[in-house]
This record gives C-alpha cells, sequence and structure tokens, in this order.
C-alpha cells in the first residue's frame, strides 16, 4: 500500500477517512516534539504529559483503518540548546530540532520512553482506545539540513542511541528509524546502493560551482558516513525523494 506525510498537521489537513477513501494504509506524524508533549519542566510523570492532541490524531487514523509511524523530534523551548542559526525556516510550519542542553539529556530519553510506553499495547499506562500498537518511530528528520536540525553529527549520534535504548526498554517489538535521508533523484530508478558512490560523484560534478550544494553534501555524507557505523544504534534507514 501507499501511505501519507504530514498527516497530524492542522494546515489544509483532511479527514484520515477521505485518504483512505484513495486506498492509502499508511500515515506519517511527522512533527512530534517533546516541548508540544512536556510544555514545561517538572513534569514528573508520563500521565502528565499533554496527551490531548496526539491521543486524538492516533484515534482518527486509526479508525480509519491506517498503521502509524511517528517522527519523534527534540524541539522544546525549555529542554533544548537555542539554534544557531535562525534565518532558515522549512515549510508547513515546521523549524528546526536541536540537541538537549547538557543536563537534560535524561529528560529527552524519558520523553521518548513515554511516547512508546502509551502506544505499545501493552495495557501499562497505554491510550484509552488503543486498537494496535505503534511500532514504528524515526529519531528527527533530514538532520543534514539545517532547517530541521541544528546540532553537530555526533550529537545527532548520542540522541539516536539515546532514543533506540529508550524505545527498546519500552517495547523491544518497536523499530528505530533512523533520521530520513533527502537524496533527490539518486534512487529514482530504483538502483541500489552499489550506485551511490558513482551517482554522489556525478551530483558533486553537476553542482561544482554552487557552494552551498556542495555544503549540503559534504554535511549529508558526514552524517550519513557517521551514523552507518552504528547498526547498533537503529533498525531502519528512511530516505526521502520526490
Amino acid at each position: 500500500g501507499f501511505g501519507v506525510e504530514y498527516g497530524n498537521l492542522e494546515l489544509g489537513r483532511a479527514h484520515a477517512s477521505v485518504y483512505a477513501s484513495f486506498g492509502a494504509t499508511w500515515v506519517k506524524f511527522t512533527d512530534i516534539t517533546w516541548g508540544d508533549l512536556v510544555p514545561r519542566a517538572g513534569l514528573k510523570t508520563c500521565q502528565d504529559y499533554a496527551w490531548g492532541k496526539l491521543d486524538g490524531w492516533v484515534k482518527e487514523w486509526q479508525a480509519a483503518g491506517f498503521q502509524i509511524q511517528m517522527v519523534l523530534r527534540s524541539k522544546s523551548s525549555w529542554a533544548t540548546q537555542p539554534p544557531y542559526r535562525k534565518d532558515v525556516q522549512a515549510g508547513f510550519g515546521l523549524s528546526a530540532s536541536t540537541p538537549p542542553k547538557p543536563d537534560l539529556w535524561e529528560a529527552y530519553g524519558d520523553f521518548v520512553r513515554c511516547v512508546v510506553e502509551r502506544y505499545d499495547g501493552d495495557s501499562t499506562d497505554d491510550m484509552s482506545g488503543l486498537r494496535l500498537p505503534l511500532l514504528d518511530y524515526e529519531i528527527e528528520s533530514e538532520v543534514a539540513v539545517e532547517i530541521f536540525w541544528q546540532g553537530t553529527a555526533e550529537e545527532y549520534l548520542r540522541l539516536l542511541k539515546l532514543a533506540y535504548e529508550r524505545v527498546k526498554a519500552a517495547n523491544p517489538r518497536a523499530r528505530v528509524i533512523a533520521s530520513g535521508l533527502g537524496i533527490p533523484e539518486l534512487f529514482d530508478d530504483g538502483a541500489g546502493a552499489e550506485v551511490w558512490t558513482p551517482r554522489m560523484n556525478e551530483w558533486r560534478a553537476r553542482h561544482a560551482n554552487n557552494q552551498e550544494m556542495l555544503n549540503f553534501l559534504d554535511r549529508m555524507l558526514g552524517f550519513l558516513d557517521l551514523v552507518i557505523q552504528h547498526p547498533e544504534a537503529f533498525d531502519v534507514v528512511e530516505g526521502h525523494w520526490l
């Protein structure tokens, strides 16, 4: 089957049943943020989180027969470091995540654990009315792009490892998806990994006079090279292309 991205964003969003009528069976909740669920410091338990809106989305889409993938993002007005670039802005009202403040990494881990626990279907601290467990959690999105992640590759890897630990602690069956990689047209023909290096070289040559594009490619490769050296930190790598 096929799916719907940005299914939880309010701007122009159709009801889940509309997408179901076209045969869609998956939906991605794109921007599930730490700050939205934990709007202030001092919330001690998972039950204290602001679950109302997210629970409503889960109920709506599950009632329409969808499997749900969540993108967990560390964005928070009180718990994360300030962005180092404020001149970049993603579409759809999205903005960049940043790493947790030095003393709040464990609190981020608690956020991840609480989300997975609420939707794991084990009858412990679950959402009321949960029909099926949610098993797919992507940690951030397109971290090689500064409009989505303003931190280093090393900080992302630390975030991914911590999230993996907490996801598996809450539900060993859940899958952790490493941040989606934006790869434009590289695999439009369905080719496999063996074309990666020659096509990347071709892409660099094509954009040799575009320093911004070259900087993006260097950042993307830096993130990818680091993350794939740590398969213990994820179950799936996701590729994005249009």
